[in-house]
């Protein structure tokens, strides 16, 4: 749950995902795509520069300053993920999709296959504001 949850760190195979943005194009749409091609492929965890990504995270703000979580994130955006890397490399490299949607930006997207990806940016815990542990019978 820790892993899933972002509350601690994680070691495994993936990818080191580099997309680079010279023209300051690449819209926070694109970098949501980047999030969800990856989740649909199987990413267990992952973080965005120094931001781990949660179930939760927004991607805001305007091509050449976006923000995740309201951290902000320069490019190049480096994407650090576990999950197996042949799926997830091919989900970015679909016709159509993250790296096109990048190439037609002017940037362009790198795609590192690795045995020992860390993820280790940690994401706080919320306090609950109405929920509480139930009592069990």
């Amino acid at each position: 749950l820790g892993i899933l949850n972002g509350t601690v760190a994680a070691r495994g195979p993936g990818l080191d995902v580099v997309i680079r943005d010279p023209a300051d194009r690449v819209t926070a749409g694109v970098v949501l795509n980047a999030i969800q091609e990856l989740r649909g492929a199987g990413a267990e965890t992952m973080q965005i520069d120094g931001v781990r990504i949660g179930v939760s995270s927004a991607i805001t703000g305007e091509p050449g300053a976006l923000e995740i979580d309201g951290e902000p994130v320069e490019a190049p955006y480096t994407i650090r993920v576990i999950g197996s890397p042949e799926d997830m490399a091919t989900a970015l490299s679909i016709p159509g999709g993250v790296s096109a949607m990048v190439n037609q930006r002017r940037g362009d997207v790198a795609i590192t296959p690795s045995q020992d990806v860390v993820v280790d940016a940690l994401r706080p815990l919320d306090t609950p504001q109405y929920a509480e542990p139930a009592e069990e019978d």
